[in-house]
């Protein structure tokens, strides 16, 4: 019988270290919950950061791609325009250079010089 109460002594021992370790679990696991609510509460504002870094970058590369395609718009009307001028200018070059040959053969033919 007087192993018995030793028994009741450890399994009261016991219950106290269970309470005591069940104490420091509590208070443990209530540190992680809130050590894990702060970083998820920064996690989720870096997100919103990063959110609307991403809109930006995004706002500015469409303003980037519109003004590529200004800048393509006006070149091709360049181009155009170039063409333009330069076909001008090629039919009156020819028409200088036909006045000329034909100039060229009324002087020769009254001249007398054979071309």
């Amino acid at each position: 019988m007087s192993e018995k109460p030793s028994e009741k002594i450890s399994l009261e021992s016991l219950d106290a270290r269970i309470d005591r370790l069940d104490a420091k679990m509590d208070k443990n696991f209530a540190a992680f919950r809130k050590e894990m609510r702060a970083g998820f509460a920064r996690s989720d504002a870096e997100f919103r950061k990063l959110g609307l870094m991403y809109e930006d970058l995004d706002g500015k590369f469409r303003l980037l791609l519109e003004g590529f395609s200004g800048l393509d718009r006006r070149m091709e009307s360049l181009e155009k325009h170039t063409e333009e001028r330069f076909a001008e200018v090629d039919y009156k070059f020819e028409v200088i250079f036909k006045r000329f040959d034909d100039l060229d053969a009324l002087l020769a033919k009254r001249l007398g010089f054979a071309i």
